[in-house]
């Protein structure tokens, strides 16, 4: 068992869940937006395929820069220790807005934000291959309420993120 093994299936499976449920959607319902304020699950799933791109972009970077000693290891001090639930129950209750970088602004179909946000799945897998348990419990990603992650956190959180919009979609089901 690799040091992240546990946290990549858990995301795999968040995403694969994610998944089912927008097979259920037409290529119109994908694109349907209750209201000019709320998103459509196309739109959810290019947030999703947005800030997961930049928080796996950024473990990578912060990996790469160990490795290449650019940076030392740094244990992530508020949460070291701290599963990524023990972080949630600390924070609660929170509000989070998402950062402007990962709001839709694309648009496009469904189908296609699915297909790309799956392809980020063969990142983590290639992270999973070379890092080390010590480089693992480093921190990879600094979340605007959580705060500093190790790379088992942000996986974590990766999977809760997705969870917490897959019941976001399930909820545009019921209005469809």
């Amino acid at each position: 068992m690799s040091f992240l093994e546990k946290q990549i299936e858990s995301l795999d499976e968040a995403r694969a869940n994610y998944f089912e449920l927008l097979h259920t959607f037409s290529q119109t319902e994908g694109i349907w937006k209750p209201s000019k304020d709320e998103w459509s699950a196309a739109e959810i799933t290019e947030h999703l395929f947005w800030a997961e791109l930049g928080i796996s972009n950024h473990m990578w970077k912060q990996f790469s820069d160990m490795r290449e000693g650019l940076t030392g290891p740094k244990n992530s001090s508020t949460n070291e220790g701290l599963s990524f639930d023990d972080i949630l129950r600390l924070h609660e209750p929170y509000s989070v807005e998402a950062p402007k970088q990962t709001l839709p602004r694309i648009k496009g179909p469904l189908a296609f934000w699915m297909s790309v946000l799956g392809g980020l799945r063969s990142a983590y897998h290639r992270l999973e291959l070379d890092i080390t348990y010590d480089e693992a419990k480093c921190m990879a990603f600094t979340h605007q309420v959580f705060g500093e992650l190790d790379y088992h956190q942000t996986l974590d959180f990766l999977a809760y993120h997705i969870n917490r919009h897959k019941d976001q979609a399930q909820r545009l089901i019921e209005r469809l």
